[in-house]
């Protein structure tokens, strides 16, 4: 009697699941044109404003650890005799 309640309750869970999953794919190509439109605007509001001055910030931050690194790595080269 267990058995059959426990297998009962896991057909429902995978009835369940399984209904979840093709509602999805079905909605699936309305949600793909949605992120579409969203990304869109997002790169139109980003155009000189601040999403735009934050962008720029974070480049500069990453890149001058690299030019750090690479004037390093220059130096020991140029120290070693090695082109």
């Amino acid at each position: 009697m267990t058995a059959l309640l426990a297998l009962s309750i896991l057909g429902g869970i995978g009835w369940t699941l399984t209904r979840q999953l093709v509602t999805l794919a079905d909605e699936l190509p309305q949600y793909s044109l949605n992120i579409h439109h969203r990304i869109a605007d997002l790169r139109v509001a980003s155009k000189g404003g601040s999403v735009e001055k934050v962008q720029k910030a974070v480049e500069v931050s990453l890149s001058q650890p690299q030019r750090a690194l690479a004037k390093l790595l220059g130096g020991l080269l140029h120290l070693t005799g090695r082109p």
